[in-house]
């Protein structure tokens, strides 16, 4: 209960210079007395209030308040409080302040008027609402972007992930909410297999931006695999200190399956699944500098189908292909997987031996041709019998180049022929 100061000198130096908006009025709602602080906030002349009416300095007042200051000096209520209100002033201007209102009490005890305390809170409000605006700006555009986005504390924990993140990552942002980064986002190397140090954990522990490595996998939360390319960033406050991280990813899968396609398109015959010339020949290369730098040995083979020419003379280009294409199915049951099978055009292959004894590069060239001479080659009705040419050349340290090797392989190839076909001819037949 608000009782009345006795002292009416100390009343009004305790209610002037109160550090807050404080109006006293009589029961007729008129001004008895006000603080400094309630003329500063609401842009009023202490000589014009005094004695007039709550009602006419603020005409714009809502009826609501009106009832509220009713019931108070009638006694209904004690106190009221508004942590948050607002009305429109005469000119125009939307004001919005937190206040409490109470009767006060006089030396009878009885209702005397009201005290009404206040504090203007529009730049708070408005700043809040320009905060509340940006931040849906921001939540909207990163729902709207195509990129995903994952926030995480200090510690690693997720804090956010756009809807775009969902969706790549299979966690929801109920789920995946205060689970470690790396349980969410988790990353594997696509050739090996092998889980990767997660870029999170790296940003958080250097302060600086990380880029993903390349050929990086994502593993989503039903077992997808999905290849991305991302960046981290550390997340600081405004004094620089590091307070979480921001992932930006994206799903490149359809791009590196399609670059995956056309480098495996220039290296590969199309029509056998084989490397093709120029990746053989890059091969036959490498192999010629490790022999010279290693000290090491390897062979390679010209091949050349014979009377492969009549198949395709006889029944056109489609049995052909198809003679070459079983022709390389039954080759690559005897080929090693550690060497490199391919065709170099029309109806002639190579074989690169990888680190091969000379003999044990013969015997295989023998069983290729084996293989060739026992096998039938059926189309519409009719069978073909086939054979190769097979010639062997050595690769070792004292070999030159590219050039030289193959002009042996293709001489001893061509010797194979000349010989009368279904035969392995050896350029220098060495004993590693």
């Amino acid at each position: 209960m608000a009782r009345l100061i006795e002292d009416p000198k100390l009343l009004e130096l305790f209610i002037r210079y109160a550090p807050a908006a404080i109006a006293m009025l009589d029961r007729q709602m008129q001004y008895l007395l006000v603080s400094d602080r309630w003329i500063e906030d609401y842009r009023l002349e202490n000589t014009e209030i005094i004695g007039r009416s709550h009602y006419e300095v603020f005409p714009e007042i809502p009826e609501r308040w009106r009832q509220d200051h009713q019931d108070c000096l009638a006694g209904k209520v004690e106190v009221l409080t508004s942590k948050e209100d607002s009305f429109v002033r005469t000119d125009g201007r939307l004001e919005w302040l937190r206040w409490q209102l109470r009767p006060w009490y006089n030396l009878e005890g009885e209702i005397g008027g009201l005290l009404i305390f206040s504090e203007i809170i529009t730049k708070r409000k408005i700043l809040e609402q320009q905060l509340i605006a940006e931040k849906e700006l921001a939540q909207v555009t990163l729902s709207s972007i195509g990129d995903g986005v994952i926030t995480t504390d200090a510690l690693g924990k997720v804090s956010y992930l756009n809807p775009v993140a969902e969706q790549l990552t299979g966690w929801s942002l109920a789920e995946a909410t205060g689970k470690a980064i790396g349980e969410v986002f988790r990353l594997i190397d696509c050739f090996s297999r092998k889980p990767l140090v997660n870029p999170v954990d790296l940003v958080l522990k250097n302060n600086r931006v990380r880029q993903l490595p390349k050929d990086t996998l994502l593993v989503a939360h039903d077992g997808t695999e999905i290849a991305i390319e991302d960046s981290v960033a550390p997340i600081k406050d405004t004094q620089g200190n590091l307070i979480g991280t921001v992932v930006v990813f994206r799903d490149v899968t359809k791009i590196y399956e399609l670059t995956s396609k056309l480098s495996w398109q220039a290296t590969h015959d199309t029509l056998t699944g084989l490397s093709n010339r120029l990746h053989f020949e890059t091969q036959v290369k490498l192999a010629i500098e490790d022999s010279q730098d290693n000290n090491t040995h390897h062979v390679i083979a010209y091949l050349d189908l014979d009377r492969f020419k009549s198949v395709n003379d006889t029944c056109g280009h489609l049995a052909g292909d198809e003679l070459l294409k079983q022709i390389t199915a039954l080759l690559k049951q005897r080929i090693r997987t550690s060497d490199v099978f391919a065709r170099l055009g029309g109806d002639e292959f190579g074989i690169l031996f990888y680190k091969c004894n000379f003999k044990i590069a013969q015997n295989i060239a023998e069983q290729l041709r084996c293989l060739v001479r026992d096998f039938d080659f059926v189309w519409q009705d009719r069978v073909f019998k086939i054979s190769v040419s097979i010639g062997l050349a050595a690769i070792a340290p004292t070999t030159n180049n590219l050039t030289e090797i193959l002009s042996r392989a293709d001489a001893a190839c061509y010797a194979a022929k000349k010989k009368g076909r279904n035969s392995v001819h050896l350029s220098k037949a060495i004993d590693y």
